[in-house]
C-alpha cells in the first residue's frame, strides 16, 4: 500500500483527524461517521485505515491512541498555506 503521502493530503488528513478527537471527545457519534468517511477519500495509507476500522468498530479509545501516534509520528512535518498566495 501506499504509505507516501502527498503534502496537501497530509495536511488535510491531520485537520480531519484532530477534528475526530475532537468530535470523540465531544461524544459526537454521528459527526465522526461523517469525518470518517471523509478520511477514507484522502488516503490509502495503512495507518489511516487502521484508524477508519477502529472508528467503525466504535472503538474511540483505541482509535485515539492510534490517531496520536499517527500526529505524532508526523510531528516533524510543518505545513503553512499563505493565504495570500493561496489566493492567486
Amino acid at each position: 500500500m501506499n504509505n507516501n503521502l502527498p503534502n496537501a493530503d497530509l495536511a488535510k488528513i491531520v485537520k480531519r483527524l484532530g477534528l475526530i478527537k475532537t468530535l470523540i471527545s465531544l461524544e459526537e457519534t454521528d459527526d465522526i461517521a461523517e469525518q470518517v468517511n471523509k478520511l477514507q477519500t484522502l488516503s490509502g495509507n495503512n495507518a489511516i485505515k487502521e484508524i477508519v476500522d477502529l472508528l467503525k468498530q466504535q472503538a474511540y479509545g483505541k482509535a485515539v491512541v492510534a490517531i496520536e501516534e499517527f500526529l505524532n509520528s508526523h510531528h516533524q512535518i510543518a505545513f503553512y498555506i499563505d493565504p495570500e498566495i493561496e489566493a492567486l
